[in-house]
């Protein structure tokens, strides 16, 4: 048996007639982005239409304005469900600490609270602000990004606000205001711990109201009242000595 080895014979190229090698572009992900400016778009005008009624005092026991309210919610889910999923991948989302922390994951959460919840233009009111203030980046609405810092303010004083309105609510048991006056607690309470800007929009405005406060006798609210001026004040106090020093 020879130990030289054989050289292989060469084949003849094969030729496939009739069809050519491509590269396949994948077209661009623009339903997304559809999907998401027609969540802003539909926010912005079914709360604006509800907001009519609304401030007309003509919101209550009728179709119109209860239609256009859960609307704009669902308007305001499909904006901000797409918004996480740009933020974090949907096939291995993060621990649920980490969604939790995220200020879209909680807003979203809200709002379908807010959509078996009473309706009020209140909760709608920072949703309608985000989605104005979106379309205005998404479009250079010049005008009305020059007013960003007061409809920042705006959002802020109707989330405030709507802690009194939930709290009255549940004492005239409208509803199911009492399980939505808990829930929004516990989203404020997140929002105080963990954004800065709402801590500090608190603890300004707290010490805003110190004085008429100081003239309520009442010894629960005056007990309610230092507590939460204790515990701003530690906060805001800790996160200057870590971040300002």
């Amino acid at each position: 048996m020879s130990t030289e080895q054989q050289q292989p014979q060469k084949q003849p190229p094969i030729h496939i007639q009739g069809k050519k090698l491509r590269k396949i572009v994948k077209p661009k992900k623009t339903i997304t982005k559809t999907l998401w400016l027609a969540g802003h778009v539909s926010t912005l005008v079914f709360g604006t239409i509800y907001a009519m009624f609304y401030l007309q005092m003509k919101s209550q026991g009728r179709i119109v304005p209860w239609i256009c309210y859960k609307l704009a919610l669902i308007g305001v889910s499909v904006s901000y469900a797409l918004s996480i999923q740009s933020q974090y991948n949907i096939k291995s989302l993060p621990h649920y600490s980490t969604l939790i922390a995220s200020e879209n994951y909680q807003y979203f959460m809200l709002s379908i609270i807010w959509f078996f919840n009473r309706n009020s233009l209140l909760k709608l009111m920072p949703y309608m602000v985000v989605s104005l203030l979106q379309l205005a980046y998404k479009f250079h609405l010049e005008a009305i990004l020059k007013m960003e810092s007061t409809l920042s303010a705006i959002v802020l004083y109707s989330e405030m606000l709507l802690i009194v309105v939930l709290f009255v609510d549940t004492l005239l048991i409208r509803g199911t205001s009492g399980y939505g006056l808990v829930i929004y607690v516990m989203f404020m309470w997140l929002r105080v711990l963990q954004n800065e800007n709402t801590r500090f929009f608190i603890y300004d405005n707290i010490f805003k109201l110190d004085t008429l406060m100081s003239k309520i006798k009442n010894e629960k609210v005056q007990n309610v009242w230092k507590s939460m001026k204790k515990f701003l004040t530690l906060k805001q106090a800790k996160f200057e000595q870590k971040y300002l020093q």
